[in-house]
């Protein structure tokens, strides 16, 4: 991060913001938000919004976090909004929106595009340098989600108030950074109503993804099997077999202990297999940070094959829930084996089931996979807006051609959910 941003930065933490009766802070650090007010704030509220996640990405290097606090006139926490300041091409894709935007691979499938829509968007993308749109300021938290947090003791009126402010306190931050593309991602459908409604027009409805959750609403896993039409049910079943007659076995791991350092080699196969490269240094120091934060979350899911860790599935568990994380797979010692379906799906849903968990968490992308095992869609929108050199017209249609390619996905995906349940 250059000088002239850290300065920019450093000034935000130091202001208070008044903001029609209420005051806008900003901190670096979760732990500088009282942790009472803190903890009645995240009651209740996704992992992803917890103080133990938002501890632990505070110390991956290439992530920094602005936590935008809304207080009312008395001093007590009434909002938080975090959010991820990005400065360059480093780092992970679904924050980096100019990347996203210039690059693909974040939300968006060309696939889903006529060929000449692809061309288009092509072309468009290739006149706007990449470089030119940083910094840029998300509100996001690392694994794709909006932590936009109210008190719950405030009441329905006052609710909309806070979100209003906290909409101009990130306009305002925005500002003072110099942010070049900036916005509020991965908002689940009942919060974006909210957000139209408190944003102003130059702000542009785009669709990112969705979330995909399997709701554990068996009690064993046959009959999870008969939720599915024969055709599905049989290859369930297939791939189940052909798991366990290859002799794996599976160990669930829980705990600090869980996360050996076998698994970082798993990590980099997949990272490596999918194009998104890895610092072996940085998933070592990413495994400390976890057993030192998450140590009681952490749910390992194991495939062991002669004594050696072949394929790992590591889960959170919080609150009766799963979320899932990170995997990694020894792709030439499990060939045709289906180890990342029994891993991945089958053995944690009868962990679940056992244990009491209502759901399973598992994130944006690898929809077919997802929706084919009984995972659900819960659409993910965002908001964008730009201040760049660029025609904004440019930006634009190249944002309308990504959004529209997202939508077209998940409409597929939606129909494949429908024909794996009712039968042939």
């Amino acid at each position: 991060m250059n000088l002239d941003i850290t300065q920019k930065v450093e000034q935000l933490f130091s202001e208070r913001f008044d903001l029609n009766g209420n005051i806008g802070r900003c901190y670096k650090s979760v732990k500088e938000i009282p942790s009472d007010a803190l903890q009645k704030i995240t009651q209740e509220q996704s992992f992803w919004c917890s103080s133990e996640w938002l501890t632990y990405v505070e110390q991956i290097p290439e992530v920094q976090m602005l936590y935008l606090v809304i207080e009312d006139c008395k001093g007590n926490l009434a909002g938080i909004l975090p959010c991820q300041l990005v400065t360059n091409a480093n780092g992970l894709l679904f924050y980096n929106i100019p990347r996203s935007l210039i690059e693909g691979g974040n939300f968006g499938n060309p696939d889903f595009l006529t060929l000449a829509q692809q061309e288009e968007l092509k072309e468009s993308q290739n006149e706007i340098q990449c470089q030119n749109l940083y910094p840029s300021l998300i509100a996001a938290t690392p694994n794709s989600y909006c932590a936009l947090m109210v008190s719950p003791s405030i009441s329905a009126n006052e609710r909309q108030k806070i979100i209003s402010a906290m909409v101009k306190f990130f306009e305002c931050c925005a500002y003072q950074l110099g942010s070049r593309v900036h916005g509020l991602f991965y908002i689940p459908e009942d919060l974006s109503t909210d957000m139209a409604r408190n944003l102003p027009d130059k702000y542009q409805k785009v669709r990112v993804g969705a979330d995909t959750i399997l709701p554990v609403r068996w009690k064993s896993f046959e009959e999870y099997l008969k939720f599915f039409n024969d055709h599905r049910r049989n290859t369930i079943r297939r791939e189940r077999k052909k798991f366990i007659n290859a002799g794996l076995d599976v160990k669930v791991l829980c705990g600090a202990e869980g996360l050996t350092n076998e698994l970082i080699e798993l990590q980099l196969s997949i990272r490596s297999k999918y194009g998104h490269g890895g610092d072996l240094n940085q998933l070592r120091n990413s495994f400390i940070a976890m057993r030192e934060n998450l140590a009681d979350r952490i749910r390992v899911f194991t495939a062991v094959c002669k004594g050696e860790t072949v394929g790992f599935v590591l889960f959170f568990e919080y609150d009766n829930v799963l979320y899932s994380h990170v995997a990694g797979f020894d792709y030439e010692k499990l060939d045709k084996v289906f180890c990342y379906p029994n891993i991945c799906f089958y053995e944690p849903l009868i962990y679940a089931i056992k244990q009491g968990i209502t759901r399973i968490h598992y994130g944006l992308s690898s929809y077919e996979g997802k929706v084919r095992r009984g995972c659900e869609l819960f659409d993910l929108g965002a908001y964008i807006t730009l201040d760049t050199e660029y025609d904004d017209s440019l930006l634009k249609h190249i944002v309308n051609l990504m959004s529209y390619s997202e939508e077209q996905q998940l409409n597929y995906f939606r129909k494949m959910v429908v024909q794996s349940l009712k039968d042939y």
